[in-house]
């Protein structure tokens, strides 16, 4: 998977630099397209109902994204990687991360 860069950094390290080929480079990177790109979003899944219980501890069966409070209705093993609704990333260990 691609990762961006900082241009103005990329920009003032060739500038700070004396290969003799900051020139070509400087103006690649002048002239190279950009992303528009956001921080990765990290969530958890919060349980918040629960309807039974299986070997005294509750089975949970709707669930909260921490982000944006997106509700999934599903037993825990329906929980999905990330929120449908924000795009947080839930997969820093499943229903106890964060």
């Amino acid at each position: 998977m691609p990762k961006p860069i900082d241009k103005e950094a990329s920009l003032k390290l060739c500038s700070d630099t004396h290969n003799p080929y900051h020139r070509i480079v400087r103006e690649f990177l002048l002239t190279a397209p950009t992303l528009d790109a956001e921080p990765v979003r990290h969530g958890r899944w919060i349980p918040t109902e629960y309807d039974s219980y299986a070997d005294g501890a509750p089975v949970w069966d709707k669930w909260e994204c921490s982000e944006c409070g997106h509700e999934h209705n599903g037993e825990e093993d329906t929980l999905t990687a990330f929120c449908p609704d924000c795009g947080a990333d839930m997969r820093e260990g499943g229903a106890d991360n964060g």
